[in-house]
């Protein structure tokens, strides 16, 4: 008894309707994610130079913010980036 294989038809991927081929947004994104998080991350190590000096409380507060306050900006980046018009 021999097998037989069936010969599918091709997966196509079928875009949402409204979709238009604006690809262009991602590799600003990404450019714009990187300038970005580079300036974030110079000012945090600046101003960390001066809280470092301070009660412990109010540095362990610092970086509590510091280490998630950039991730409102990056979420809206990402966002934008891949939202279909």
């Amino acid at each position: 008894m021999a097998f037989r294989f069936k010969l599918c038809r091709p997966l196509v991927l079928r875009r949402p309707s409204g979709y238009t081929q604006s690809m262009s947004r991602i590799p600003a994104a990404v450019l714009i994610g990187l300038i970005g998080l580079a300036l974030y991350i110079a000012a945090a190590i600046v101003v960390a130079d001066h809280v470092l000096q301070a009660h412990w409380a109010l540095r362990a507060l610092y970086f509590v913010v510091a280490g998630s306050l950039w991730v409102m900006p990056m979420r809206w980046l990402m966002y934008w980036s891949v939202r279909m018009r």
